[in-house]
């Protein structure tokens, strides 16, 4: 698998072609609101709703709809905390086997937070964390198992 420092090749392309650091890369690029959000992103809170977990804050009308057609709390869970990664990479000009790859790298980044934050948030529950990787979709899921 691929270090996310190999899915950057900006690094080597910075200051006349002369190789950067991830940090000094993002040090010059980064902006703190966009770093934020990804933290919301990547280390999420969580709600419970009755027996189920669900990323916060939770759409509770989605839920309604989801719960007509679904009817076990795996099924429910499992359609409720779908992320779908896609979207953060579809607004750059990045090459789409490029893109593909960092949304694998990051879905699978992911799914190791997810499974350590379940763990520490809600110890006495056991969870199955998964990747999605469908056509042009990526992303993440998890339910109580």
């Amino acid at each position: 698998m691929s270090q996310p420092r190999d899915l950057l090749p900006e690094l080597a392309l910075w200051a006349d072609h002369q190789p950067i650091t991830v940090e000094a890369w993002l040090a010059q690029i980064a902006r703190s609101d966009e770093a934020m959000g990804f933290c919301a992103v990547l280390w999420p809170a969580f709600e419970t709703v009755g027996d189920m977990v669900f990323r916060a804050p939770f759409d509770h009308q989605r839920m309604s709809g989801w719960s007509r057609l679904l009817h076990s709390r795996r099924d429910i869970e499992h359609a409720l905390n779908q992320f779908d990664l896609t979207a953060f990479f579809t607004a750059g000009p990045e090459p789409v086997p490029i893109a593909r790859e960092r949304r694998l790298a990051l879905a699978r980044t992911m799914v190791e937070m997810l499974e350590l934050k379940l763990a520490r948030d809600l110890p006495d529950r056991q969870f199955t964390v998964a990747l999605i990787d469908v056509g042009a979709a990526t992303g993440v899921t998890f339910y109580q198992t």
